[in-house]
C-alpha cells in the first residue's frame, strides 16, 4: 500500500483497468505474483478535514475515559446498564424481600 501511495481514506477504484465491484482481497488474490496497477479515489481536503477531526475528538474521549479508569462506555451499554437498573427497581416494587438476594449488580 505504501508502495502504491495508498493512503488512510482512500478507496482503491480500479484493478489493473478493471473495475472493482468485489472485495479487494479476491482481486489482489487472483492476481498474485503480478505487478498491480491500481487506480485510486483521494477523498476532498474537506472530507478529510472532517474525518481527521472526528478521529482526533474520539481518539481524544478514548484517552480520556481511559486515563479516569474507565473504558469508553458506549450509548449503547449505557442505554442497556439504565434498562437494566429500571427493570431493577420495578421488580423490587414489585418484590420488596428481594432485595440483595435475588436482585442486584451480583445476581444474575
Amino acid at each position: 500500500a505504501q508502495k502504491a501511495g495508498v493512503r488512510k481514506f482512500d478507496r482503491v477504484a480500479a484493478l489493473n483497468g478493471s473495475k472493482l465491484t468485489g472485495q479487494l482481497g479476491a482481486a489482489v488474490a487472483a492476481e498474485k505474483g503480478e505487478e498491480l496497477q491500481l487506480r485510486i479515489e483521494r477523498p476532498p481536503k474537506a472530507e478529510l478535514s472532517r474525518i481527521g477531526a472526528y478521529e482526533d475528538a474520539k481518539a481524544k474521549a478514548m484517552a480520556k475515559a481511559s486515563a479516569s479508569g474507565g473504558g469508553a462506555a458506549s450509548p449503547l451499554r449505557q442505554m442497556a446498564l439504565r434498562l437494566k437498573r429500571i427493570m431493577e427497581a420495578a421488580v423490587l416494587r414489585a418484590h420488596p424481600e428481594w432485595g440483595g438476594s435475588r436482585v442486584g449488580d451480583e445476581v444474575q
